[in-house]
């Protein structure tokens, strides 16, 4: 088993969310600095907080989007041709310890509760490219959906292209169609 700091030295990862797995074999992962905030990690956010492609025939290892402000579930649909992930920014980090409204965690965390943050689903486009179609390039970012309580969390896609949708501290799911309706 490989660690993806043996493929490069320099990467400094804050703590994996999610990930998905593709048909060639390719990771890709949301990065967050969750357990940081959660006082499970004792290493601070070192960079900006991104997702992750990691090409497992090559040990390379990319940005594949920036643009989200907390990245946390990933999905492909059923076809492969669109790319889901949540962003859940309704909780960000804080130098003052909190227990949380209502004492939703039991134990002291590092965490600022922010009610206009993003808390969406995004979408984009896949297209397969390179000589051996094994290459995904991801286009045309969109909110498709934006939760109405509590932040995204967890992200699937069911057998019958719906999007399960963990709402986080929103007690349930929410379920939509591939066009967030």
């Amino acid at each position: 088993m490989a660690r993806l700091e043996d493929y490069n030295s320099t990467l400094a990862l804050q703590g994996i969310s999610d990930l998905i797995i593709d048909d060639v074999g390719d990771i890709r992962f949301t990065d967050t600095d969750y357990a940081y905030i959660l006082v499970v990690s004792d290493s601070p956010m070192r960079q900006q907080l991104v997702t992750w492609r990691f090409r497992s025939s090559t040990g390379q290892i990319q940005v594949m989007d920036n643009s989200l402000a907390f990245a946390n579930g990933i999905a492909f649909s059923r076809d492969g041709k669109t790319l889901h992930i949540t962003e859940s920014e309704l909780e960000s980090y804080s130098d003052i310890p909190t227990r949380g409204t209502g004492n939703f965690y039991n134990y002291p965390i590092n965490i600022q509760f922010n009610g206009t943050g993003a808390r969406n689903v995004c979408a984009w486009n896949v297209a397969w490219q390179g000589h051996d179609h094994t290459h995904a390039v991801i286009t045309w970012k969109r909110v498709i959906f934006r939760t109405l309580d509590g932040a995204p969390e967890g992200l699937k896609v069911a057998a019958n292209k719906y999007l399960v949708i963990g709402g986080g501290r929103a007690p349930g799911v929410d379920i939509t169609d591939e066009l967030g309706n």
